[in-house]
């Protein structure tokens, strides 16, 4: 496995907030998110899995889109961390 390929180590950045996003989620929604923010974390630059670079976004540098979610995060690449910000529906993100 490639240097480019190391799994990336996932960071709540603030587990209070986070966990708050996650209660609002079905069991069912909650299992998606979770199952891609693994593939994220396998690896964060792989191609369609749903992540766009923001432009013009403060809160974050990056989204992972999960049907009507978004996940927003931070990857710092020295590190091969993915720092999790907020999991939100598109409609209260944008």
């Amino acid at each position: 496995m490639g240097k480019d390929h190391m799994r990336y180590m996932l960071i709540i950045i603030d587990r209070r907030v986070w966990q708050k996003d996650c209660a609002r989620l079905s069991k069912k929604d909650l299992d998606r998110v979770v199952e891609r923010i693994s593939l994220l974390a396998e690896n964060p630059l792989a191609e369609g899995i749903g992540v766009k670079r923001l432009q013009h976004y403060d809160a974050a540098d990056y989204r992972l889109k999960i049907g009507d979610y978004r996940v927003l995060f931070n990857r710092n690449d020295k590190a091969h961390e993915i720092h999790l910000l907020r999991v939100l529906n598109r409609s209260k993100l944008y």
